[in-house]
């Protein structure tokens, strides 16, 4: 007796065991890819948040800086109420909440802590230049912050463009 191989059936059989593999590469290939984008979509979502984080507190830091000065500049005795203590007190902790968000080993930090210090120093000053070093101060605070924000918004363009 003699069998001879059904080369139609081997043929077919081949070629299902072949689809089901590529079908399963492809199938890896695409997971692959959707878990990147949803990736770099989280990390974009993440930098947005930052992004809204940092405006509002460097506008809250700098709002209750100018705050204080024209408050104390108008009322001599404004320092020593519980509205100046409330303002110091959310002034610091604007700041502190600012630097907290920044990478330390960034140039932009110093920077930026170096002109958030130079605000503060401003705040409490009684005389008419100091008020206009605050104004000086918080411009460059503000101009150094849009960069800051600039290239973060960059990032995430960037991350989404990939």
């Amino acid at each position: 007796m003699s069998i001879t191989p059904d080369y139609h059936a081997l043929l077919v059989t081949g070629a299902i065991g072949l689809g089901s593999i590529l079908t399963s590469i492809a199938v890896v290939w695409i997971s692959r890819r959707n878990q990147k984008s949803q990736s770099r979509e989280k990390i974009a979502e993440l930098r947005q948040a930052w992004i809204a984080d940092l405006r509002e507190n460097m506008s809250q830091f700098i709002s209750i800086a100018y705050l204080v000065a024209v408050n104390g500049r108008q009322d001599k005795k404004y320092h020593l109420t519980d509205d100046a203590n409330k303002n110091y007190r959310a002034l610091f902790y604007y700041r502190s909440k600012i630097l907290l968000m920044l990478d330390t080993e960034k140039d932009y930090t110093k920077i930026l802590k170096s002109l958030m210090k130079d605000v503060t120093s401003n705040v409490g000053k009684e005389d008419t230049e100091s008020l206009k070093n605050l104004g000086s101060y918080a411009k460059a605070l503000e101009q150094q912050c849009q960069s800051v924000l600039e290239k973060a918004w960059n990032d995430i363009k960037s991350d989404l463009a990939k």
